[in-house]
């Protein structure tokens, strides 16, 4: 889904990083040689995911009679996508149904244990290196919102090979430098070779995307540009202006504190008060309607995508900065535990014979906090960019 959004948007324009990916993965296929994984680390807004896709679907043309392999995955999707240890088994699980193993995608004897996983994952590259005519390709966005779990004996990324077999290439992007990633010392030393590790904010691997929220193909000065950030920024002002900061203040954290989205009926029945059928709902007072939630979610389409997971379509971000902006503007501790426990009754209500007929007398307990906490923060003077830790 991640990867046909980026096709169908179309931005990238230009960029030297394919090219010298290219020329430098010919030459170790051809002559047989062993390499480190391949690096391409910006900001946010950079261009990195648009550039993974667009090298996805240039590679097949690279080579003539070889069969080529590609499997994408993008980090933190999903759940299974959000450890760094379920991530490796899903992708070996992929691998063993590309390479047709034998015993199947899944061994009799498969386990959790991380030693075991990467000795899983270790056999399915030699496996690939037996292959003729054979080429696999795997891609990884936003290694580093991978989360590490306890029982890593190690670093959380040592299942990164230094080492990759004359016909698979891994391909992955990051927004942190590889100092910061969880590598091990040998890992991150070897990942900054020159070849192998794309800075995009160097000029020999200067990368022209479309600009977000515009349909101009021709970049404005580089003095002229805002960052990503501030682009994300301004329309959260201008969404404060048309629904007010309690409204889309409200709204944000929501997205925010789910992590991976919400259904439309799950976000209005956060939203959209029930107490009084006679009330008017005002989007500036914290409250939504079927028709002002549609106008919000179409005035934020720029930010919002909807993504299908178990079965359900969910209302996510587009963008990891959005999570981070509304924390710095709207989220405080006490209104952080206040929306969770919100939550947390939403998905698992309180049992008890009389629960039905509590429903809406929580919703109302729930929403009064809720306006209470903020109302708190906003009636001492403090805006939204006042809050603590907040952009000035």
């Amino acid at each position: 889904m991640y990867l046909n959004e980026h096709l169908s948007a179309n931005k990238y324009i230009s960029s030297k990083v394919p090219e010298r990916i290219r020329q430098n993965v010919q030459m170790n296929f051809r002559s047989g040689s062993r390499h480190p994984p391949y690096f391409i680390h910006g900001g946010h807004g950079s261009g990195k995911s648009t550039l993974l896709s667009h090298i996805y679907t240039e590679l097949a043309g690279w080579f003539e009679h070889t069969k080529v392999h590609r499997v994408i995955r993008y980090a933190a999707a999903t759940p299974r996508s959000a450890y760094n240890l379920e991530l490796l088994r899903v992708v070996c699980q992929q691998l063993a149904i590309i390479l047709n193993i034998p015993e199947g995608y899944l061994p009799k004897d498969a386990s959790f244990d991380p030693l075991y996983i990467n000795n899983w994952f270790q056999n399915l590259l030699k496996h690939c290196e037996d292959l003729h005519n054979e080429i696999l390709f795997l891609f990884i966005d936003d290694l580093h919102r991978l989360n590490p779990l306890d029982c890593d004996i190690v670093a959380a990324l040592s299942w990164l090979p230094i080492s990759l077999p004359w016909n698979v290439f891994l391909v992955v992007s990051t927004t942190v430098p590889i100092e910061s990633l969880r590598l091990t010392p040998m890992q991150k030393e070897r990942f900054k070779c020159a070849e192998y590790f794309f800075d995009l904010a160097l000029e020999q691997n200067e990368t022209k995307v479309q600009r977000w929220g515009t349909g101009a193909t021709v970049p404005e000065p580089a003095t002229d540009v805002p960052t990503f950030a501030q682009l994300v920024n301004d329309l959260f002002d201008a969404m404060e202006q048309r629904f007010g900061v309690k409204g889309f203040s409200r709204l944000a954290i929501y997205i925010t504190c789910s992590e991976y989205g919400l259904t439309e009926t799950e976000l209005l029945e956060l939203l959209m008060p029930t107490q009084d059928a006679d009330l008017v709902i005002d989007s500036h007072e914290g409250d939504f309607n079927f028709s002002t939630f549609r106008t919000v979610r179409n005035e934020m389409r720029l930010i919002l995508r909807e993504k299908l997971m178990s079965g359900k379509l969910l209302i996510v971000w587009r963008h990891s900065i959005c999570s981070e902006i509304t924390r710095t503007r709207y989220m405080t501790p006490d209104i952080t535990r206040s929306i969770h426990s919100e939550l947390v009754n939403l998905f698992f209500p309180p049992d008890g014979d009389d629960s039905e007929d509590m429903s809406t007398e929580q919703h109302s307990r729930k929403s009064s906090k809720y306006h209470s906490t903020l109302m708190i923060v906003l009636g001492c003077g403090l805006g939204p960019r006042q809050l603590p830790g907040c952009r000035n």
